[in-house]
């Protein structure tokens, strides 16, 4: 499916099989897009998956998503295809945008 280019902080549908091994995400479920616009000329995003498991961990953001609380897993960042993508869900709310931008650079400053 074709979905246009994507925005930087949007939730993405996204399709992850075949699946990844061990306590990688895999299957279809969505994404928040964290790559800046000219990496995704390359065909790849950099993308944090979200779960509806909720766990009070610290690098781990709670927002609320099509009407459902789920955390975005900064702890499991990673590249994908773009091809990958399905649909646009939503795009993050700029409070949220902040928060999750501080959670990154948190995560990988030492």
């Amino acid at each position: 499916m074709k979905i246009g280019p994507l925005i930087r902080f949007g939730i993405y549908w996204a399709n992850l099989n075949p699946p990844g091994k061990g306590h990688e995400q895999r299957n279809r479920r969505p994404f928040v897009v964290v790559s800046p616009d000219a990496m995704h000329q390359t065909q790849m995003a950099v993308v944090c998956p979200m779960t509806t498991q909720l766990r009070p961990w610290p690098f781990r953001l709670r927002v609320t998503c099509n009407g459902k609380a789920g955390d975005i897993m900064v702890d499991q960042i990673r590249a994908v295809s773009l091809h990958r993508f399905d649909a646009l869900v939503e795009v993050l709310a700029p409070n949220h945008v902040r928060q999750l931008q501080d959670l990154i650079a948190r995560m990988y400053t030492v």
